[in-house]
């Protein structure tokens, strides 16, 4: 993996002292911007074997572990044509990294692809935790190994905390489906429709089905649902198990979270969506 911010001599081996250098190339790159390139060059010297890091090219993300040393291209140690392709990338340092194709954004935990927005090299600091468990997980996932000893309670819930609201819909409905065996009306997928995600119905019987998902409470006990499940079965899932007070009736079916866990991990092709490694 190759970064730019040339420098006039090999700073891998340094003794690491930002400021010095910084100050030193001042004068060699006097467009420079010192602040911006300490940053650089404190998450550049904090890296170490066995770290993880992302990249991108284009709109596909790459999940790296870091094998080894780094490594700084001299300008004077090498040919012009040498030269001319480190200028053309703009690539002046280099970390030996096994490289993973992960895919599109969607398969990125969304405080990762928020940092990108911070700069050349960056330690992840929003829900750090998280994300370092994440990664973990799914290097372990994408190489089949478990190298990385990842606390797998924590990452469930660390999974239903941070999934989109988009995808949580998406999974619940994708179980509706496949699990129980029902067709969606897609014309009823609407937004402004506000008690249900949309109408199923039975491929068994025909039979009608309404579905309320939401990342946070939900309030069975509401009228507006109470007039639906009073003639209809109503699945309802809230990521944080809380639904309100309600009477009971035979068409309130609440979706619980361990078999959507369970559902993720038999599936994990079909919602690989959730960009969330699990099992």
């Amino acid at each position: 993996m190759g970064i730019g911010w040339e420098t006039k001599y090999n700073i891998g081996n340094s003794n690491h002292d930002i400021n010095k250098i910084v100050n030193e190339h001042i004068s060699f790159k006097p467009n420079w911007n010192s602040s911006s390139f300490k940053k650089v060059l404190k998450a550049y010297f904090e890296i170490k074997k066995d770290d993880l890091i992302w990249t991108r090219s284009g709109s596909i993300y790459y999940l790296c572990r870091v094998l080894g040393n780094k490594v700084d291209y001299i300008r004077n140690e090498m040919s012009p044509e040498e030269q001319k392709e480190h200028d053309n990338y703009d690539i002046w340092h280099g970390i030996k990294c096994e490289i993973l194709e992960v895919g599109t954004e969607e398969k990125v935990n969304g405080d990762i692809v928020d940092s990108f927005n911070v700069g050349t090299i960056c330690k992840i600091q929003k829900n750090r935790d998280v994300t370092t468990n994440f990664s973990k997980a799914l290097y372990n996932k994408l190489t089949n190994k478990n190298y990385y000893k990842v606390d797998q309670v924590k990452n469930i819930n660390d999974m239903w905390s941070n999934i989109k609201p988009d995808q949580l819909e998406e999974l619940i409905i994708l179980y509706l489906q496949i699990k129980k065996n029902y067709g969606i009306y897609s014309s009823t997928c609407k937004k402004s429709t506000k008690t249900q995600e949309c109408v199923l119905f039975s491929r068994n019987d025909g039979s009608l089905a309404y579905v309320q998902i939401k990342k946070g409470p939900i309030n069975i006990g509401d009228l507006n649902y109470k007039n639906i499940y009073t003639k209809n079965k109503f699945y309802f899932f809230s990521n944080i198990n809380q639904y309100g007070k309600y009477e009971k009736n035979k068409n309130i079916i609440i979706i619980n979270k361990k078999e959507i866990e369970d559902f993720i991990t038999k599936y994990k092709k079909i919602v690989s969506f959730i960009g969330w490694p699990l099992g």
